[in-house]
Order: structure tokens, then sequence, then C-alpha cells
């Protein structure tokens, strides 16, 4: 049995190694662009009246061992639009809600 097999047979969170999934949070991320300052929210004036934030995330996931329990790190784009940039998000696994294994496609920035 391989080390990544024998991972998966101890926690079951190893089976999203790799994979492209949708990730819903507890509480939601604050969006992030380059270069590293928050994605802001502004009126009709343009006045910043607080910062973009989603109750969800999708990328290819990576899990990590984090001591007892586990650290997903998703890989996905910039979610400033004007930029081609990789994004990695570190999310701890108490603050996932539900992790949904999906299509490929469905994380691949569009051309």
């Amino acid at each position: 049995m391989s080390d990544k097999e024998d991972l998966v047979s101890k926690n079951y969170w190893y089976w999203f190694d790799g994979k492209p999934v949708l990730v819903q949070l507890h509480e939601p991320w604050v969006g992030v662009t380059y270069p590293n300052d928050p994605v802001l929210q502004k009126d009709e004036s343009g006045k910043p009246v607080g910062v973009v934030t989603v109750p969800f995330l999708k990328g290819i996931c990576h899990v990590h061992p984090d001591g007892d329990d586990v650290m997903f790190v998703l890989e996905t784009t910039d979610p400033n639009p004007n930029a081609r940039a990789m994004a990695f998000i570190a999310i701890r696994r108490e603050l996932v809600a539900f992790i949904t294994h999906i299509e490929r496609r469905l994380v691949e920035p569009s051309a």
C-alpha cells in the first residue's frame, strides 16, 4: 500500500487531494487580489464601504497534514478579472462546511 493510500484509509479528507472541488465555508472568505489587497466593495460614488466576501471557493484541492488533522490548500485563479494569476488559499478543516468534487472544467479559467 502506498503512503497516499495509507493516508486515505486513515482519513477520508485525502480523497479530495488533487481533485477539483467546490468548498462551502462556515464563514465567508474575504476576496484578496493582486497585489494582496482585499477586493473592496464600493457604493455608487466609488467610496469603499466594505470588502467582497464569498461563502464558497472552487479550485484544485491539496490536502496536507496539520497535526492530528488536515489543512486544505486551494489552488485557484485570482479573483481580479484583469489578472491571470494563480492564488493559493489555505483553509483550516474546521472552516469547511461542505466540500464537493466537481468537474475539472468548472475550475479552469475561461479562455
